[in-house]
């Protein structure tokens, strides 16, 4: 089960690493690491904002209730490997598993970037840290790069992607879409990258709320609210457009990478007999491309006329299920 605390509601953001909010996180995260390893030579803050930019890695900061308490970056070092860096949790938000939330959507940005690899470092006196990364799956190795200057207090480890599930497997299960679960999906799919991915959204809440108060009211419409050990993940649905029976589906941004998707698209689709189901997605969008093919879809065509949610045309596919 997710070690969150129920009363915690987290959302996960990508954040401008030289924004108020990510400079205020990580200027605690250094005054932490400074008084914790006060040996010369023994912190490593060097992140420069082009390490995290779009296709090489990116800065995530996590809210509780609203408030900004956790941050973590992944860089890509190489063709197969990225880097975890800057990982910090406020320390009065600790033990309710925002840690977790946090690295499992970097873990889902290092799937996304491609990688089979991902590394770390830590330090010998970040207990929590350590139990953190060990259960996760990370193993130690021999010191690499910028921390063989420190062997005494750093401690590195690694994780093979290519032979790991996704962090945080868990029951995927599907229920109608009801008015409570809108706040939640509002947020997931405001989120800016999930808006660089899609067509249909909304960044204005009375808009939202009014698209879906008529799908609510559509029965032509199949609408199901994906849970994720029980907490809302997203929401998949099918309707009519243009003649056309067509699939969509919304994961948040913590949720990526995890197979979630994947699965709650496999059990939509064992109780839609409608046959065939189109899915038009964003060329770039190799993720949710990926699921769509694991689910049975082929790829049949172009789509010209696609566009983001801010108005920018792309390239997109046309993928169909027989």
């Amino acid at each position: 089960m997710d070690e969150r605390d129920t009363r915690t509601k987290i959302e996960i953001r990508q954040e401008d690493i030289v924004s108020p909010v990510a400079e205020a996180l990580i200027r605690a995260l250094n005054a932490e690491l400074s008084k914790t390893y006060p040996e010369e030579g023994a912190t490593h803050f060097r992140l420069d904002p082009d390490e995290v930019a779009e296709g090489r890695g990116a800065f995530l900061v996590a809210y509780a209730n609203g408030d900004p308490v956790a941050c973590g970056a992944i860089r890509r070092v190489d063709a197969d490997s990225a880097e975890i860096k800057r990982m910090y949790v406020a320390p009065g938000t600790r033990g309710r598993g925002i840690g977790r939330a946090v690295l499992t959507a970097l873990e889902a940005e290092a799937r996304r970037l491609g990688v089979g690899r991902i590394v770390l470092e830590t330090g010998v006196r970040q207990t929590e840290a350590l139990a953190l990364y060990a259960k996760a799956g990370f193993e130690r190795i021999p010191p690499f790069g910028e921390y063989l200057a420190s062997p005494l207090t750093s401690v590195c480890m690694a994780k093979d992607l290519a032979s790991s599930e996704p962090v945080g497997q868990g029951d995927v299960t599907l229920r109608d879409v009801t008015e409570a679960d809108l706040p939640i999906l509002f947020e997931h799919q405001r989120d800016p990258e999930a808006l660089r991915m899609a067509a249909f959204a909304s960044r204005d809440w009375e808009a939202f709320t009014a698209h879906w108060t008529k799908i609510l009211g559509d029965e032509t419409v199949a609408k199901k609210t994906i849970l994720f050990d029980g907490a809302v993940a997203g929401n998949v649905g099918s309707f009519e457009r243009d003649g056309q029976r067509e699939v969509g589906y919304w994961i948040g941004r913590e949720y990526w990478g995890r197979g979630i998707a994947t699965r709650a698209l496999s059990q939509f689709l064992g109780h839609v007999k409608e046959r065939p189901l189109v899915a038009h997605v964003a060329k770039h969008n190799l993720g949710s491309i990926r699921v769509l093919e694991k689910c049975g879809f082929t790829h049949v065509g172009e789509d010209k006329e696609f566009s983001t949610v801010d108005g920018t045309v792309v390239e997109g596919f046309i993928l169909k299920l027989a």
